[in-house]
């Protein structure tokens, strides 16, 4: 974070409010531009939002809360620091101790003005647009991507949009797709970014109840509504492709249907699954580990005793901050049984026709295998670790194994080359050799 000399935290921290900074090379403009130019998307988009200039007062109030409470000395993190690097579940913070009653209620505040913003809707569909390689979609796609929470949905879109856009055809320019992602809600979010900072900073992995405040009695957030209209947005807008990762631990029948009845739209339904699906001798069980694994991974910071100190600064566009969503692994079996159901639903409604007129030959439907493993590189080859290993990053098991391949051919290859030299070569006698 860089401040003018004269400028308090809190009065740099309010400068940056509204400023959703974008990296240019990474920016895919065109579904922002397509939503703008559609009044009725456009509309959809804005719902409920307040017309710019957006009032700051709540976020400045909640800005200021933070900016003092990151100034105390002494209300850092006191638990077992072995037992926090070793489970980062264990030394999370609530927003009320982090906080105070009054911070939380300026958080939810701060929050519901950042989301009612028009600049925050802007920011949401940038953060939410990516452009991916293969055959033009026509007409456009919206892609369900269903599985539990934490299975990998948003990591497994590139290879099912790569699946359902396969072609032979020499255009490959491919598609640009809006994601219907709450994680990106999240992440967009400065209001969001500036509470887990100011958790991390005092020496705590994250804010466990972070995601719940603000619920209402149906259990849904502001953020979803900000979800709400970016879905609605997508929807109206007629040439913009859609990737939806979904859980469908709530009742799912009207995401599948919706879909179906927009005009000129093809509908794929892929669907993340253990290796035990396609390999009974694999158990189910592997999945479920494998899913908590990276539920509580990306959940909280992994803080190591090594680790220094945190430097103390905020930054309302900071990144590679931790979800701060505590993972939740009795929805696991719900999450995988809906997302079976969501799919016979996908493809009954395709072979009976019911939703109108509107008949394709036969339903696209994508199984995506989670096989992610963790791995670290060792003398060149990658060699699966445990899930608690620091320096571990996770890769598709059959990635990891062409590339290991890869790497022994190019090893064989040298070998073989300095073999070959040799032989061109010998190598002459020693002279202290006996004779």
């Amino acid at each position: 974070m860089e401040t003018h000399p004269q400028q308090s935290t809190a009065e740099f921290l309010i400068s940056q409010i509204g400023q959703y900074p974008h990296d240019a090379s990474q920016t895919t403009p065109s579904i922002f531009n397509a939503i703008q130019d559609h009044a009725k998307s456009l509309e959809a988009l804005y719902q409920g939002t307040t017309p710019r200039p957006s009032p700051k007062t709540a976020r400045e109030a909640f800005i200021r809360h933070v900016a003092q409470c990151n100034e105390e000395k002494n209300v850092h993190f006191q638990g077992d620091r072995l037992a926090r690097e070793r489970d980062p579940t264990s030394a999370t913070v609530s927003m009320a101790s982090l906080l105070g009653p009054e911070g939380s209620i300026l958080y939810v505040a701060a929050l519901k003005e950042e989301i009612n913003s028009e600049e925050y809707m802007d920011a949401l569909v940038i953060n939410a647009s990516t452009h991916y390689p293969g055959a033009p979609c026509t007409p456009r796609m919206a892609m369900i991507i269903a599985g539990p929470s934490a299975s990998g949905k948003t990591y497994a879109a590139a290879s099912a949009i790569a699946q359902a856009t396969a072609s032979e055809s020499q255009d490959l320019s491919g598609n640009d797709f809006l994601a219907i992602d709450g994680g990106i809600v999240r992440e967009t979010s400065q209001m969001r970014r500036l509470a887990i900072q100011l958790a991390l900073n005092r020496g705590y992995t994250g804010i466990h109840d972070l995601s719940s405040c603000g619920k209402n009695f149906l259990s849904r957030t502001v953020l979803d509504k900000a979800k709400d209209r970016l879905y609605q947005a997508g929807t109206l807008s007629p040439n913009t492709n859609l990737v939806i990762p979904e859980t469908f631990t709530r009742p799912f029948p009207l995401l599948v249907t919706n879909l179906m009845q927009l005009p000129e739209t093809q509908v794929v339904f892929a669907r993340v699954t253990g290796e035990d699906e396609k390999d009974r001798t694999v158990s189910p069980q592997v999945f479920q580990a494998r899913v908590a694994s990276m539920g509580k991974k990306r959940a909280f910071k992994s803080i190591r005793t090594s680790d220094p100190e945190p430097k103390g600064t905020l930054d309302l566009n900071a990144t590679q901050l931790p979800e701060s969503k505590a993972y939740d692994d009795a929805y696991f079996d719900r999450g995988v049984s809906q997302s079976r159901s969501a799919e016979n639903t996908y493809r009954n409604a395709y072979n009976t026709g019911w939703w109108g007129t509107r008949r394709v030959e036969k339903p696209k439907v994508i199984n995506i295998v989670n096989d992610l493993k963790s791995y670290v590189e060792n003398n060149g080859f990658l060699v699966e670790v445990g899930d608690d290993e620091p320096n571990a990053r996770l890769m598709s098991k059959k990635i990891a194994e062409q590339r290991n391949a890869q790497y022994q051919a190019v090893l064989s290859r040298q070998s073989n080359i300095r073999e070959e030299i040799r032989n061109l070569n010998p190598t002459p006698p020693s002279p202290f050799s006996p004779t």
